[in-house]
């Protein structure tokens, strides 16, 4: 029986840690990272509850760790990679706003997938499912912002939006699949929205949507229930 491998950035936490949890369970080979593996103790556990799970200490914004890593796993084709990994900076209020901060979550939620799809590309190019998903947030969408603030969170969401329609655009003639998507309101950060999802029932929709989407649908912002969600 065929085993697929995903790779998993973000593996510590929230929707990471769900993914990684969820793919084991269906015996799929795991590689599960995350900057710091000392204090990624529910990781840690999973590990060593699955044997199909391996752990990856690996910062994205670290191109040597990257080049490393891919000297590692050169032979290990990828069928799911999934940018997780991010981060979220405080609301920032006009006129104050950080440069600091907005270059950080440019750096590390839009350019850290685009290297790290890069990094690997021959290796899901190689497998059988050929997809990249980056987890997206509708915040990125332009279209969709009627309430502003957030500015480092919307530029940054905006900009990996286009680096993954970019990506599905020169990857098409691969035939590898390249997805953003929009997890849904989660309870570890809803604070009183509706319809809010668990990270489990966010993962699983995904997973659903991931399974059912083909490459005419590539290049394209979907929500997790799949739906698209406009630019």
């Amino acid at each position: 029986m065929l085993q697929y491998t995903v790779f998993i950035t973000g593996a510590n936490r929230g929707l990471g840690l769900e993914f990684v949890r969820q793919y084991a369970s269906d015996n799929w080979r795991v590689l599960a990272s995350c900057r710091s593996l000392v204090h990624a103790k529910e990781l840690q556990h999973l590990a060593q509850h699955f044997e199909n799970v391996t752990l990856i200490q690996l910062d994205i914004n670290n191109q040597i760790q990257l080049h490393q890593l891919a000297d590692k796993f050169s032979d290990v084709n990828i069928d799911l990679l999934i940018n997780t990994a991010g981060i979220h900076p405080e609301d920032e209020d006009l006129g104050n706003i950080s440069i600091d901060t907005m270059k950080q979550a440019f750096v590390t939620n839009a350019i850290a997938p685009l290297k790290l799809s890069e990094t690997f590309l021959d290796n899901v190019s190689r497998s059988h499912l050929k997809t990249i998903v980056s987890i997206s947030n509708r915040k990125g969408s332009i279209a969709d912002n009627n309430q502003g603030e957030n500015y480092s969170f919307r530029v940054s969401k905006a900009a990996l939006n286009m680096v993954m329609k970019n990506l599905a655009v020169d990857l098409k003639p691969k035939n590898i699949k390249v997805f953003s998507v929009h997890p849904g309101s989660l309870k570890i950060e809803s604070q009183g929205q509706n319809n809010i999802l668990s990270p489990e029932q966010s993962v699983s929709n995904i997973r659903s949507l991931l399974h059912r989407l083909t490459e005419r649908e590539t290049g394209n912002f979907f929500d997790s229930q799949g739906a698209k969600v406009e630019w």
